[in-house]
């Protein structure tokens, strides 16, 4: 009787999931990152500069965007 019991209360449980809602991050924080610029083979120096000062520009912008989203987490996780 106790064991009908047991497996009659066990039975009855159900599992709920809890979703939180983590709200969508603003779409400038989101944007996709710029893929890097490659050299020919046969790059001349002044083209090999122009293409190391794009690729460090695109690096500068997307560490500032990751920051930026980083800081944006933060702020988020605060208010809950």
């Amino acid at each position: 009787m106790l064991i009908a019991g047991c497996l009659s209360l066990l039975s009855s449980c159900t599992t709920t999931q809890l979703k939180t809602d983590f709200p969508t991050p603003p779409g400038e924080l989101m944007l996709v990152p710029p893929n890097l610029h490659t050299l020919p083979d046969s790059a001349s120096l002044s083209t090999t500069e122009g293409v190391i000062v794009d690729n460090y520009t695109a690096y500068h912008t997307v560490a500032e965007q990751l920051k930026e989203l980083q800081n944006w987490v933060k702020e988020q996780t605060k208010v809950k």
